[in-house]
């Protein structure tokens, strides 16, 4: 029982220590600017560039000089490298990434837009696209018009092979940073479903409510759902609370919980959480959602992929 107790104890402790260190790693994380992107908060992590070489080789460092013939460079695990000009391809300022306080690079969450399906009111930046797929049927295109919006379109394709399965999936998104740690964002998404010769739109207006930084932050979201067609209301209110902690480079864990009101007279909610696993442009959330009525839980897995376009 002793040994037990103390093994335990020491299994609190690590996990402690270890979040302890994560999150003395993300307070070096750049606060955001008007347009969401980062800033240095010191010369340890201030102008960190990325330096494509023509060979396909990325470098990332501070470039401490630079002339006609060659660049020099301090990375980002500690030394110095001078590159001549004639084997560079790129150079540009990090967008994607930060060093920490112990000099590592971490790259920002490549999904920080969302959590499993609720929205958070960060954006993409003016340029920026991901695609995603989820729960292996709905495939959407999101593209950052400008850093404050986004619009989605995409589609569920395996309904496509269904008589009157032709669909479509469309959703809009405004948003602005309004403080050092605070954003806001509203926006709508649609489901467009024709069956039995009867245009089904299915869908929610949201506006949310964003407090924290890319690492660790949590949303409330609050909106109508609609839907166009003969049949009942789909409810009254829709709510949701979600949040994101970073617990390692690229892990980090989320809850989800939605309640929807007057459904026939009844609230409904559900309550979800899980792990999100994201490289530097990649991520997939994989996670379980207890429904009210649901007798098992109901999994839930996506992929997204980001990029500059």
């Amino acid at each position: 029982m002793r040994l037990g107790m103390i093994r335990l104890s020491v299994l609190i402790a690590t996990v402690l220590s270890q979040f302890c260190a994560v999150a003395d790693e993300s307070a070096s994380e750049p606060p955001p600017t008007l347009s969401g992107e980062a800033q240095p908060p010191s010369s340890t992590s201030a102008n960190l560039s990325r330096i494509e070489l023509k060979d396909g080789q990325v470098l990332r460092g501070r470039i401490v000089e630079r002339n006609a013939e060659n660049v020099t460079i301090e990375l980002a695990g500690g030394g110095r490298v001078v590159i001549p000009q004639t084997l560079i391809a790129e150079t540009q300022l990090e967008k994607n990434a930060y060093l920490t306080r112990s000099g590592q690079v971490w790259f920002f969450d490549p999904n920080r837009t969302h959590y499993f399906l609720s929205p958070s009111a960060m954006m993409l930046r003016g340029g920026e696209a991901a695609f995603s797929q989820s729960q292996l049927f709905a495939s959407t295109f999101s593209v950052g018009a400008t850093d404050f919006l986004t619009l989605t379109g995409g589609t569920m394709l395996p309904l496509w092979f269904l008589k009157d399965g032709y669909n479509f999936i469309g959703g809009i998104k405004l948003g602005v940073p309004i403080g050092e740690w605070l954003h806001a964002a509203a926006g709508a998404s649609t489901f467009i479903l024709p069956a039995n010769s009867e245009m089904t739109v299915l869908g929610v207006a949201l506006g949310t409510v964003t407090a924290g930084t890319k690492n660790f932050n949590l949303s409330l979201s609050a909106g109508y759902p609609f839907q166009i067609a003969k049949s009942s209301e789909v409810g009254n209110i829709l709510f949701a609370i979600s949040g994101s902690a970073r617990i390692a480079r690229g892990l980090a864990v989320m809850s989800e919980n939605w309640i929807l009101t007057k459904v026939d007279q009844e609230t409904w909610f559900a309550i979800g959480g899980g792990l999100r696993i994201f490289g530097e442009h990649w991520a997939t959330d994989i996670g379980l959602f207890g429904a009210k009525h649901a007798t098992i839980p109901i999994p839930w897995v996506s992929f997204s992929y980001t990029f500059d376009m």
